[in-house]
């Protein structure tokens, strides 16, 4: 069994230092070295003259990473039972990758209506 303690300190450890490296990799590579790491997320504001926020530009992304997930997840599944089934041709991308990348997903859309609702920054 695990205790709340214990889950909690491994995720910590485990899993949201590990998001942390990843997502200011994916800012630098996305966004460059720009003061808004959400500068290619944006995007979808600039492109439809706000009529689509990137609040909701998020969503099919994070739809798409969702699909991702359900394949490798459903895949890996039929592998453990022995069951033939369509190797993925991404093999590169693991259940970990696209969990991982579906979490900062999550998180952004938090981060960013927060932002929205407090006038533009991020409250205290």
């Amino acid at each position: 069994m695990i205790t709340i303690d214990e889950m909690l300190v491994w995720r910590k450890k485990h899993i949201w230092e590990k998001l942390d490296v990843v997502a200011r990799a994916k800012s630098h590579d996305y966004s460059g070295i720009e003061t808004d790491t959400f500068k290619n997320i944006r995007l979808v504001d600039h492109l439809t003259d706000g009529r689509v926020t990137s609040e909701l530009g998020l969503v099919p992304r994070i739809g798409d990473k969702y699909s991702r997930l359900t394949t490798l997840v459903t895949n890996d599944y039929f592998k453990r039972l022995g069951v033939k089934f369509e190797v993925p041709a991404v093999k590169e991308e693991r259940i970990e990758d696209t969990t991982e990348d579906m979490i900062n997903y999550l998180t952004y859309l938090l981060i960013l209506r927060a932002e929205r609702t407090n006038g533009g920054t991020l409250p205290e």
